[in-house]
């Protein structure tokens, strides 16, 4: 394999076998995780300054074990912000396994974006390992709709979907690319005030605030 791109999802620092400092890396994303050992005295301080939520360039060979996958590193650096892929972004393993094709469905519209600007920003979103995690994670609300782990990516998938039926998803490329946008991101706050099953002090005030809202509006329509 060469020039792969990798979210690294854990780093341990630790002495090997041989009483040797050696770096030990989780490396995640699209197809599956992978471990990496990098011993301190082989590479370069720099190559070794990986931490987690980085997104590193890989080259090197990928041996399967019996019960996980290997990566022998030739040569590792970060990669440049510029050419940054979903697939890394949003590991696998960060998801339930349930929710698997919704990630797909995610990915392969993002991919599909033709706008570079547009996709820098969306990288520039996901770089934060918090809004990655969340994305995948939190509920798309607390008791409307999607109530659970893993509902926001549910319901931004099946929002994706849906935009592909309207008549002018295959004509219109510029609106088509920002309305994806739109809709990934449409609820990418709530990885802010929902976390778990739980939800932050701001995400009950926001709820309060909006029943509030919901309360006016049915005034005003009698």
């Amino acid at each position: 394999m060469k020039g792969i791109q990798f979210r690294v999802i854990r780093r341990t620092d630790k002495l090997d076998r041989a009483g040797r400092a050696c770096l030990r890396l989780e490396l995640g994303n699209l197809s599956g995780t992978a471990t990496a050992f990098i011993r301190h005295d082989e590479f370069a301080a720099h190559q070794r300054n990986v931490h987690h939520g980085d997104i590193v360039l890989i080259t090197g060979e990928l041996q399967e074990m019996a019960d996980r996958f290997l990566i022998r590193i030739d040569e590792i650096c970060r990669a440049h912000y510029s050419c940054i892929r979903p697939t890394a972004l949003l590991p696998k393993e960060w998801v339930l396994p349930n929710f698997t094709p919704q990630l797909r469905t995610v990915i392969r519209h993002w991919l599909g974006i033709s706008s570079p600007a547009l996709k820098r920003f969306m990288a520039d979103v996901f770089l934060d390992a918090s809004n990655a995690l969340g994305f995948l994670n939190v509920p798309a609300s607390k008791r409307c709709h999607h109530v659970y782990q893993g509902g926001l990516l549910d319901h931004t998938a099946d929002m994706l979907l849906k935009l592909e039926e309207t008549t002018w998803f295959q004509e219109r490329v510029f609106q088509r690319d920002l309305a994806t946008v739109l809709v990934v991101l449409h609820d990418i706050g709530k990885t802010v005030t929902f976390f778990g099953r739980n939800h932050s002090s701001r995400a009950e005030h926001q709820s309060v605030k909006w029943l509030h809202w919901k309360c006016w509006l049915r005034l005003l329509r009698r």
